[in-house]
């Protein structure tokens, strides 16, 4: 009974101590916010944010199964690995100009020398806003359907790197370890 007793309260103790620990104030290190592309106008985001002690912050929209805040403890490891994404080079000099241009000299290359360029869109795309704040500077970039155009055009560096960082994010948010926050950030 004693056994018993004591797994229960250390159980318990590590639940209290996953909220307790994840009450990062300030800015995230990592802040993606996701606007599904057929809800483009609404302020109904998924929200991940990533903060320096691991400590990460999401929020779950109405139109999810289970919408609100929580929060969760990323592993050093999981920190190392978002810390390697997060420094490619392609994301710290991203330029959204610079993106549709060399996605439009694909698009161009795909028709051939001769032909008419290939139109290639994605209509109602999901929108990723991301900002990625470390050593008093700040990177933000927006991007409509990444997951898309990267496996339209591989060619291009920036959309994998991007579109990387952004699905290890989603799925640390998809994590089912994350406990509700009492109170809305």
């Amino acid at each position: 009974m004693m056994r018993v007793r004591l797994t229960l309260v250390l159980l318990l103790s590590q639940f209290s101590t996953i909220g307790m620990a994840c009450e990062s104030d300030g800015s995230p290190w990592l802040d993606l916010r996701i606007s599904a592309g057929e809800l483009a106008d609404s302020a109904e985001q998924q929200v991940v944010q990533v903060f320096d002690d691991g400590c990460v912050r999401l929020r779950r929209p109405e139109y999810f199964i289970d919408p609100g805040w929580y929060t969760l403890s990323l592993a050093a490891a999981d920190m190392r690995q978002l810390a390697n994404l997060a420094a490619q080079p392609a994301l710290r000099t991203f330029d959204a100009a610079a993106l549709d241009a060399e996605v439009a000299r694909a698009q161009a290359q795909r028709a051939g020398q001769d032909g008419p360029g290939e139109l290639f869109a994605v209509m109602g795309a999901d929108r990723y806003d991301l900002a990625i704040r470390e050593g008093g500077t700040e990177t933000k970039l927006t991007i409509d359907a990444v997951f898309q155009l990267r496996e339209r055009y591989p060619q291009i560096g920036a959309l994998s790197s991007v579109a990387k960082l952004i699905a290890s994010l989603q799925e640390v948010a998809g994590r089912s370890e994350r406990q509700p926050l009492q109170v809305s950030p």
